[in-house]
């Protein structure tokens, strides 16, 4: 063997007795905090992207599926819900066209829908002009 040595050789002359992990342990000033941002950037895309399915009624799968067809021309003249753990999430029309609701995984469920009657006269007028 020679004087210089060999490449696949375990020892190697230029470290002087330093282990592999003295370069990041000498830089985790600047390796811990990046880390730590990267984390954060992971979280707040998956938190924005990731989606979950959103049910929608029968009146909402038919409604969207009218838009279908008269957007895109369809001729089809059948449809089947698109079902996810016993509710319907969706729609697929004869020609193949898929919608699927889905929203993200951090937006909050709509608000109940409630229906308020209001009276086509305000009362207190009424009332006021009947006395």
């Amino acid at each position: 063997m020679s004087a210089k040595r060999h490449i696949v050789c375990v020892h190697n002359t230029n470290t002087h007795g330093e282990s592999m992990i003295d370069p990041f342990t000498s830089n985790l000033w600047l390796i811990a905090p990046a880390l730590w941002a990267c984390l954060i950037v992971y979280a707040i895309w998956y938190s924005t992207k990731a989606k979950h399915y959103a049910p929608i009624t029968l009146t909402e799968a038919k409604q969207l599926w009218t838009i279908h067809r008269q957007k895109s021309s369809c001729g089809c003249t059948k449809w089947r819900p698109i079902k996810h753990h016993g509710q319907t999430v969706g729609i697929e029309c004869g020609c193949g066209h898929k919608h699927v609701q889905q929203r993200p995984l951090v937006a909050h469920a709509p608000p109940p829908s409630v229906a308020m009657q209001t009276p086509a006269f305000n009362t207190a007028q009424s009332s006021n002009q009947s006395s």
